[in-house]
């Protein structure tokens, strides 16, 4: 099911939609999921997203935030699904083909319905810190994200984990009551406060 929030009293500003969003998935899941929907289904999805801005004589801007890691910690389903298949269902390498995956697959529907891949802007934001020292997959996710976005346009990675500490996640409070994985309300504010001080 897809969703939209909206502030039907604004001219102008922002919209923000949900394409996927289920607990317990890693990356190989999300790309198993877009590649199975058909591209007369994503095409509606994302017409609608671009005639907010054209309607308006705008061009679009369309920026998808992937929140990952966690799960793919647990992933073992093989291989990867992007260019560069990895039989290693849970290493960077898998997680950084899963990404490609995801990526080239919304990249094609832009392509067929001749769209610029201009309009898109990607925002990867692995998993937040969860332990101190943090867990040594999600450390090698951040580094192979921040390694492949670097080689693309328009597509950045936020590091969650530099802008706080699990001696602070505890004290604060913003590790919900199942444990790390999940932040409490508060928590997810201060992050999301902490990236747009940072300019994100």
């Amino acid at each position: 099911m897809w969703q939209r929030i909206e502030r039907p009293d604004r001219t102008a500003g922002w919209s923000h939609h949900t394409l996927y969003g289920v607990g317990g998935q890693s990356l190989y899941d999300i790309a198993v999921w877009l590649i199975a929907q058909s591209d007369a289904s994503l095409t509606n999805y994302f017409a609608l997203l671009r005639s907010f801005h054209t309607a308006v004589g705008q061009d679009p801007v369309i920026v998808i935030r992937i929140n990952s890691g966690a799960n793919d910690r647990n992933e073992t389903a093989m291989p990867s699904l992007g260019p560069a298949p990895s039989s290693d269902p849970d290493n960077a390498q898998a997680y950084v083909d899963n990404l490609a995956a995801i990526v080239l697959r919304i990249e094609s529907i832009f392509s067929m319905n001749g769209w610029a891949l201009s309009e898109l802007h990607w925002l990867i934001t692995p998993t937040h810190r969860l332990s101190d020292p943090d867990d040594a997959e999600l450390v090698s996710y951040r580094d192979a994200a921040k390694a492949w976005a670097a080689t693309r346009a328009r597509t950045s990675v936020v590091d969650l984990a530099a802008m706080m500490t699990a001696a602070e996640a505890i004290a604060s409070g913003w590790y919900d009551a199942g444990g790390a994985i999940h932040l409490t309300q508060a928590g997810y504010r201060a992050l999301a406060v902490r990236e747009l001080a940072g300019g994100l």
